[in-house]
């Protein structure tokens, strides 16, 4: 006779618990996402298919005179399949703006296409709830200093 018995199965898409007791049967299934992670902060966003990307290089604008309006170091990137565009023209150095704009498309079409979970709105909600968590440990710190001042009699 079984008395107890734990089940566990691991697969990519689902993680299934199941536990079996004397008078108990329960089983939890949850859905697990995969996120690429290197380290511990920073996130891999999904490869650009360099088909799908039309690259275009415009003369620069703004500050910095001639260096910057004479060259044709603006990169402007465009998602053919979604239409989303990206201008860059934050560096002087050409590649370095390819860099950026190629970074910054990833960053836009994995808001796309995730929306609510996408890493972007992930990242500001748990820097949001931190400096929630902050101001109430603030607040119960004061709150724990007067009580002490008052108990003490010290103004």
């Amino acid at each position: 006779m079984i008395r107890s018995c734990s089940l566990k199965i691991l697969n990519d898409a689902c993680s299934c618990g199941f536990s079996f007791s004397n008078k108990l049967l329960q089983i939890n299934v949850t859905q697990v996402t995969r996120l690429n992670y290197l380290g511990e902060k920073k996130f891999i966003y999904p490869s650009l298919v360099e088909n799908e990307i039309e690259e275009m290089h415009v003369r620069g604008g703004g500050p910095g005179g001639q260096a910057t309006n004479k060259t044709n170091n603006n990169v402007v990137l465009r998602h053919i399949p979604t239409g989303l565009v990206v201008k860059c023209h934050q560096t002087r150095s050409l590649e370095e703006n390819r860099k950026i704009a190629r970074y910054l498309m990833q960053k836009k079409l994995d808001f796309h296409f995730n929306g609510p979970f996408s890493q972007e709105v992930i990242q500001k909600a748990e820097d949001s709830k931190l400096k929630q968590q902050k101001k109430i440990k603030t607040k119960e710190r004061l709150e724990k200093l007067k009580e002490f001042k008052e108990r003490e009699g010290i103004t």
